[in-house]
């Protein structure tokens, strides 16, 4: 069966895109793809993407559809595959404060709620069949219509509420309580509500959610997830400015100039389903360079079969490739001695669009064939010291 799960966060809440990158890069530690949107500018119910993208055709073709809330983390079991996963969990209703055009209103309101809705229901996590998706979400928009119909203005709230009727129209169960671990709303602190889809809020309730995780269901869950270091590797810093930076961050295009055994661009390829990457690399093998041994260009023939479909291989050196578009992001990791380094920044940066970015490697770091600063040389002689270091000896800077 062929699955998509997939989420969205708008371009100006970057705690929204810091979760979603920590919910790709665990999808990436699980082995499954998520694909990420970012609602255009023009969008006006942004809140209600969701939606569009269930019924439009900006998904890939599957068999089954999963979307899933950024603030959530992946883990690597639960049977998504089977027929009788539909989605939605319970929790305890809250009040949203909506403003009705009069008494009347209100009680149809309430009436609606009492007669033609299943309990409140979150919509962190939603599955549907290739079958179901659009009849789900025309559905989802009239009842935010309708709702919205009897109010003093338009909400422009979330839609969690909504879809109660929703589940009541079609009959949709919830998520079964054995995939991953999703603290919610209980009655009592520590008591979890009916979906384990993905573990929530986790940045901004550690704390108090694990523990209680912990004991409810046990540390046996592979939680995959945020630690200390779960920004110490380049590829997931490399995501973290895709999601900010990217055109189109569904569909970004960049180049890696140095592959080697294809490690980094493997992971990326994972994390971004739609990525095409242009891969650039002379695999030139060289005494005094440890990292070029001939096996790693084997070991990137197999990255390669795995998304030939979305790489273009390049066997030539940095400013002897001819990439015809322009390219969201370049990822230069190749020759480290410092002339080598700004020769490469000064061809590269014209290829790149702008409000994108360029990012290298091994800042600081002593090779065997270079001096420990001949990166942070060979930046600083076309930025000065107008660039951003970051984790994993990364250094980056926005065009």
């Amino acid at each position: 069966m062929k699955l998509c799960f997939f989420c969205f966060a708008t371009g100006g809440q970057r705690g929204k895109l810091r979760l979603a990158r920590e919910l790709i890069a665990s999808a990436d530690t699980a082995g499954r793809q998520i694909w990420f949107f970012r609602p255009p500018v023009d969008c006006v119910e942004k809140k209600r993407y969701k939606i569009e993208l269930l019924r439009g055709n900006l998904l890939p073709e599957a068999d089954k559809y999963i979307y899933l809330d950024c603030d959530s983390l992946m883990l690597k079991h639960g049977d998504w595959e089977s027929d009788k996963v539909f989605g939605a969990r319970l929790e305890r209703p809250r009040s949203h404060h909506l403003n009705f055009k009069d008494e009347e209103s209100r009680e149809h309101y309430i009436h609606l709620t009492k007669t033609n809705a299943k309990q409140e229901a979150n919509t962190g996590v939603v599955v549907v069949s290739a079958e179901e998706r659009v009849k789900v979400a025309e559905r989802w928009q009239y009842w935010c219509d309708y709702v919205d119909a009897l109010l003093s203005k338009r909400s422009q709230t979330r839609d969690q509420f909504h879809f109660r009727f929703v589940r009541y129209d079609l009959d949709i169960g919830e998520l079964p309580k054995e995939y991953n671990c999703y603290p919610t709303c209980g009655e009592e602190p520590g008591e979890f509500g009916a979906i384990h889809a993905h573990y929530t809020a986790w940045p901004r309730s550690k704390r108090w959610y694990y523990p209680h995780m912990e004991r409810v269901v046990g540390p046996q869950l592979e939680l995959m997830g945020p630690t200390d270091g779960f920004d110490n590797t380049r590829w997931r810093v490399i995501a973290n400015y895709i999601l900010l930076y990217a055109e189109n961050p569904t569909y970004p295009v960049g180049a890696e100039v140095g592959v080697c055994d294809g490690k980094n661009a493997k992971h990326l390829l994972s994390m971004f389903p739609g990525l095409k990457l242009y891969a650039i690399d002379p695999w030139e093998f060289k005494k005094e360079q440890r990292n070029t041994a001939p096996h790693f260009y084997e070991r990137w023939q197999n990255v390669k079969k795995q998304y030939e479909d979305r790489i273009v291989e390049m066997r030539c050196h940095s400013i002897d490739a001819d990439v015809p578009e322009k390219l969201d992001f370049v990822f230069i990791d190749a020759d480290h001695r410092s002339p080598a380094v700004e020769q490469d920044i000064r061809y590269w940066i014209p290829k790149i669009k702008k409000g994108g970015f360029i990012i290298g490697h091994d800042l600081d770091y002593r090779g065997t064939y270079y001096s420990g600063d001949s990166v942070r040389k060979g930046v600083e002689a076309v930025f000065g010291n107008d660039f951003h270091a970051s984790p994993d000896r990364t250094w980056w800077k926005r065009l």
